[in-house]
């Protein structure tokens, strides 16, 4: 998940990339959770799983609709808040990734 100039690219096996600029992030954490997102979706979601992961638009009990982009649950996540609605992301190192965001949400060079 390269951090680019005017946001964050988050790509996928077999389909486009996702953009989401910093300028929608609003808040940026990592947290763990007990498990993939089929233990919490409800009925009316969209399928959670994929071939290559974990990806869509998913309608958790407690969050409402949410983005997730994960590969595995099994570390921490990254969560970022925006003006839509929240992405719950998977890099490899969620601290660094956290981190380096972080540092360019605030204005300064990563």
């Amino acid at each position: 998940m390269p951090l680019r100039a005017q946001g964050i690219r988050i790509t996928r096996r077999l389909v486009r990339p996702v953009f989401v600029p910093y300028t929608q992030v609003k808040n940026v954490a990592t947290q763990r959770f007990a498990g993939p997102p089929f233990a919490i979706v409800r009925l009316g979601s969209y399928p959670p799983w994929g071939l290559f992961g974990y990806f869509g638009r998913f309608k958790v009990e407690c969050l409402g609709w949410i983005r997730v982009y994960a590969t595995s649950w099994q570390n921490e996540m990254v969560v970022l808040e925006t003006d839509r609605e929240p992405y719950f992301l998977s890099p490899a190192e969620p601290q660094r990734f956290c981190g380096a965001l972080r540092t360019r949400l605030n204005g300064t060079a990563a």
